[in-house]
């Protein structure tokens, strides 16, 4: 399941297909105490990212099959306003998907896809039309949006920016034998990313600190325990300090919450059972 907040302090979850080999994917709206207020179920193969939009609507975006995008925005109750599905001229590496979408200055939706092009679209709140499309070498796997109205896009092995109509206006790519799964902005305008090295046998966790222009300020480096997979790095407002909650996929199904500060050293650690609540 796939969690987030909503204005009301409730949240948004995309909670699977309705059965094995289904076409329908299940939305579901909770209230803040965690009780059900409507579900619905969207014609997308696999739902991978939901997002709430300024009129407390919201947009999903995924995939219908191996080869097709699909997004679809609905009203505040679920109810499909528009929706489109897009051949995605597939690479053959796995199922196409968009995979992240974020909601513009000036109310239009721009979405990030993977294995397919193009690979970024910006498209109409009103209608859903594709107002420009960009394939890049890479494929972005998500983004990030400038005070100067540009667009920074990021992947496992570097980040670029973009302007408003898609055009690359710089490219910094991430040192060899490091691998990036998140990036976000910080309070002095530079970027920060997490994810992992690995050189030969060596494999561990890395926080990446950079300046406005994407120039490494300094990195730091963490053990990587056995069986974690994936991590994703978030600003935290209180103390100016960066966490990264990294997801172990083995029998155990736990998460590792570490707490930097700005200067990357560690102020806490600790992990979860998944079946535990914080």
């Amino acid at each position: 399941m796939n969690l987030k907040p909503t204005n009301d302090k409730g949240f948004i979850a995309s909670n699977g297909r309705a059965g094995f080999g289904s076409q329908q994917y299940q939305l579901l709206k909770l209230d803040s105490g965690g009780n059900e207020q409507w579900h619905r179920y969207v014609n997308m193969t696999e739902c991978i990212n939901v997002i709430q939009t300024a009129d407390s609507g919201f947009l999903a975006v995924g995939n219908l099959g191996q080869q097709f995008y699909s997004w679809i925005k609905m009203d505040k109750l679920g109810n499909t306003v528009w929706e489109d599905t897009l051949y995605s001229n597939p690479w053959g590496l796995g199922p196409a998907s968009a995979v992240a979408a974020i909601e513009l200055p000036d109310s239009n939706y721009l979405i990030a896809c993977q294995l397919g092009s193009p690979n970024l679209f910006k498209l109409s709140h009103l209608t859903g039309d594709t107002i420009w499309s960009r394939t890049y070498s890479l494929a972005p796997s998500g983004f990030l949006v400038l005070n100067n109205g540009h667009y920074i896009l990021n992947n496992v092995s570097n980040f670029w920016e973009i302007n408003t109509n898609g055009d690359t206006l710089s490219n910094i790519y991430i040192p060899a034998y490091y691998y990036a799964w998140s990036l976000i902005k910080c309070s002095d305008n530079g970027f920060a990313y997490t994810g992992y090295s690995y050189l030969g046998t060596s494999k561990k966790f890395i926080l990446v600190k950079t300046d406005s222009l994407g120039y490494a300020q300094y990195t730091s480096v963490f053990d990587f325990p056995d069986d974690y997979q994936t991590t994703f790095c978030y600003p935290n407002p209180a103390n100016n300090a960066l966490q990264i909650n990294t997801n172990l996929f083995g029998s155990e199904k736990s998460i590792l919450v570490t707490l930097t500060n700005m200067q990357g050293s560690i102020v806490h650690q600790q992990a979860y059972n998944r079946s535990e609540e914080h």
